[in-house]
């Protein structure tokens, strides 16, 4: 095979890797001096929440509010585990920000109607931190800021920010 052929086929490989449902979406405004509870309360009504968790979610920066967070959202297309979530986030050099998510949710609602999504952070083994919304099938939007060891079905889209 000569050199551009392996060269295309690498990159074609490289391609197919990557998550073909992928998009951004800019958070206007997020206050990461804002209080955790308050970011969650914005948010509406919790399905379930552990207060320990919200209290650990990471901050993208020490204190003050950033203008225009680019967030990324990605679909994997199939039922991956915490651990393959945090692999494929890595791969795309992405880290959790679940101020911002909490954010685009705060501003448009009707996101998850399309879009159920999630962040997850200080995953150990199985387990990992998330703050997840959907819409439930009576109409209700839903969050859940829990730490458990589950797998997000292919519906689900992650998101985080560049490093």
């Amino acid at each position: 095979m000569s050199t551009i052929a392996n060269e295309e086929n690498n990159l074609r490989q490289e391609i197919a890797a990557k998550p073909s449902n992928t998009m951004v979406v800019i958070a206007k405004r997020v206050d990461y001096g804002r209080d955790p509870m308050k970011v969650i309360d914005v948010c509406g009504s919790a399905e379930y929440m552990r207060e320990e968790v919200v209290r650990s979610m990471p901050l993208r920066c020490k204190k003050g509010v950033v203008e225009k967070v680019e967030v990324i959202f990605y679909c994997i297309g199939r039922n991956v585990s915490m651990k393959e979530s945090d692999n494929e986030e890595e791969s795309l050099n992405l880290t959790p920000d679940p101020y911002a998510l909490a954010v685009i949710i705060e501003e448009n609602r009707g996101f998850v109607d399309t879009y159920p999504c999630y962040t997850q952070w200080a995953r150990e083994d199985s387990v990992a931190s998330y703050l997840a919304f959907y819409r439930s099938r009576g109409n209700v939007y839903r969050f859940f800021c829990d730490r458990d060891a589950i797998r997000w079905d292919a519906s689900w889209w992650r998101s985080g920010v560049p490093k």
